[in-house]
């Protein structure tokens, strides 16, 4: 169940951020929520996400992952420092305490921020910031 979790929560991701119109309005386009691996060395302006570890926990069995909490982060990178504000902002408000439900065929019980950082990429000239969440999957 693991894998299948860690792997389908990129779904739940692009479900909830794509359809924002403020967020597309934000960005531009919802071909700018990709997956991290898109991007190899240097990113673009856009919003990417990453599974940074997948637990399972069993709390009624010994054999079988009930719970499974997968933590997860999405990286911001925008030309201005205001617009990596309102953008990071709103992922914040679709994101933290998302409640109990199924978005993109993938199921939660909760959805939590966990912490947040930021940056200036001087490589590419994009400031940077990061968004963590911890998500419990039933």
């Amino acid at each position: 169940m693991a894998a299948v979790v860690g792997g389908n929560i990129g779904k739940m991701i692009y479900n909830v951020l794509s359809n924002d119109s403020t967020l597309i309005s934000d960005i531009g386009s919802a071909n700018k929520i990709q997956p991290v691996v898109m991007y190899n060395e240097s990113p673009e302006e856009g919003i990417f996400y990453e599974v940074l570890s997948v637990e399972n926990i069993n709390t009624k069995t010994i054999s079988t992952a009930d719970l499974v909490v997968v933590t997860y982060q999405i990286e911001c990178f925008s030309v201005s420092y205001i617009k990596l504000i309102d953008i990071s902002a709103r992922i914040q408000f679709l994101l933290d305490k998302l409640g109990a439900g199924t978005y993109g065929g993938f199921k939660i019980q909760s959805n939590v921020l966990t912490s947040m950082s930021e940056d200036f990429n001087k490589k590419n000239s994009l400031y940077y910031r990061q968004l963590t969440f911890q998500c419990r999957s039933i």
